[in-house]
């Protein structure tokens, strides 16, 4: 049976288009591929970055661990200091040093006591008690006892869960319009903490109803939600229905083979199939590391096969570019002299760009050793051809300052330079129209400057800024 999309389950393949999946509408599917998700593929090698044990599932009385016991002492402690400070104050105005003494060796039973009540400060205590108990995840089922909408303050949401052995548990959401009815079944997945009137409470569990019938899966896959998901409704539980359907849906045949027989059976890797299942619905976390080895060799693969192509392309014929005059006008411009290294680092690169093959380099050097002025000196036969500059910098930040340095010390060889960012404005616009005519011959920016929106004319050089921390398919 074909989907909404017209495809039946088994013509899904890694290049299939996500508008097949259910719930995947042109608004989710276009904040998908914002966030780099353009097809199945891509879906199912967007991987988890954490995952939720629901499999430790207790009884709420089971819970406290000792905190009722806690919560009798501490307000015990804190009836104590009460009626220690009142003490004090009658005879510090007598000078009994007796009572103060009395005082002193109370507090320190109650430090014996507990291991861990401070007579300075009550209220690191109670923090102290509740950060323990958040640490602790923990599973509990029950039956809304109570649901409520709360405005006042913070707005909030408050369930009373009740279960089989009638003991209840508070747990607490800071959002609003949550649906969840009285009688429902419910399972909260979170930490554990203690309220002031010492009753547990989850903050922000994770929820899901229960419905008879339905298997519940131990372990939920956390991922990523990035801004344009968010606001197009693509939430964790879409994103778990959308790659457990495709997973369900996915011929066996559809796997690519990415590496080859020899090395699947050098290294005893798992089939594709059960590692992308695994690591997106694991049945358990003990075997898990031996699914991800095989997902992060095959990645490293494709890179490495990547990196071998790259170097093959650079072995193809480029242009034969000389920096002309410019450089010595440059060297005149400055405000000081290029040192002994700049210098040696400028002729190196001024005799690649005179060479028909394409130029790789690494420009390498400490903090403030002036690589920006000698990536400028790099840049200028490119210019003097009459060819345009590419400058790329992980950060608007770091692109802007690049873009005021760059304009600061071209700006003096009659040469435009601009900064193009994310964004439609004005300024962008026309920069973009300028770099398409050939008038922009200099372009400072982020990775906005390989979207499809920005076209070159005629582009002689691309300096990648701190290159290291542009991921591998960017550069």
């Amino acid at each position: 049976m074909a989907n909404k999309s017209g495809m039946a389950p088994s013509q899904l393949d890694f290049l299939s288009p996500l508008s097949g999946i259910p719930k995947l509408g042109p608004k989710r599917v276009a904040a998908l591929g914002e966030a780099g998700i353009k097809t199945v593929g891509d879906l199912l090698r967007y991987y988890p970055n954490k995952y939720i044990d629901r499999s430790n599932v207790v009884n709420i009385r089971d819970i406290g661990n000792g905190i009722d016991n806690i919560t009798g002492l501490l307000r015990f402690a804190r009836n104590l200091f009460i009626s220690a400070k009142a003490n004090d104050r009658n005879y510090e105005e007598r000078g009994d040093e007796a009572t103060c003494l009395s005082r002193r060796k109370a507090i320190q039973t109650v430090n014996c006591n507990t291991n861990s009540i401070n007579s300075n400060n009550k209220r690191d205590i109670i923090h102290k008690d509740i950060n323990t108990d958040k640490n602790r995840i923990i599973t509990v089922i029950g039956t809304v006892n109570s649901a409520r909408q709360s405005f006042y303050g913070r707005p909030n949401f408050r369930v009373t869960l009740r279960d089989d052995g009638g003991d209840t548990l508070d747990a607490l959401w800071y959002i609003r319009g949550m649906k969840i009815a009285v009688g429902e079944r419910l399972m909260l997945t979170g930490g554990v903490t203690v309220n002031k009137g010492g009753r547990a409470v989850m903050i922000h569990p994770v929820l899901e109803k229960l419905v008879d019938g339905v298997t519940v899966r131990p372990i939920l896959a956390v991922y990523a939600i990035r801004e344009p998901m968010r606001e197009a409704g693509v939430n964790q539980k879409l994103l778990r229905y959308a790659i457990e359907w495709v997973i369900g849906k996915i011929n066996v045949d559809a796997y690519p083979r990415v590496l080859p027989d020899v090395i699947e059976k050098d290294k005893k890797f798992p089939p594709l199939r059960d590692c992308l299942r695994q690591v997106h619905l694991p049945d358990d976390l003990a075997g898990i590391d031996a699914y991800k080895a095989r997902l992060k060799y095959e990645e490293l693969y494709r890179v490495a096969l990547d990196l071998r192509w790259s170097r093959r392309k650079f072995a193809l014929p480029g242009y034969s570019m000389s920096p002309g005059d410019l450089a010595d006008k440059l060297r005149a411009a400055l405000p000081f002299t290029l040192t002994e290294s700049q210098e040696a680092a400028v002729r190196v690169l001024h005799g690649d760009a005179a060479r028909s093959t394409r130029m790789h380099r690494l420009l390498q050097g400490d903090v403030g050793s002036g690589k920006t002025i000698t990536a400028l000196f790099a840049a200028l036969p490119a210019l003097n051809a009459g060819r345009q500059v590419a400058w790329m910098a992980p950060t608007e930040i770091l692109a802007r300052q690049t873009k005021y340095a760059a304009e600061k010390y071209l700006g003096a060889l009659g040469i435009r330079v601009e900064y193009v960012g994310a964004g439609d404005g004005a300024e962008k616009r026309r920069a973009l129209c300028d770099l398409a005519s050939g008038a922009l011959r200099f372009a400072v920016g982020t990775h906005a400057l390989f979207m499809p929106s920005v076209k070159f004319r005629n582009l002689g050089i691309i300096i990648i800024d701190e290159q290291h921390k542009f991921g591998a398919a960017q550069r």
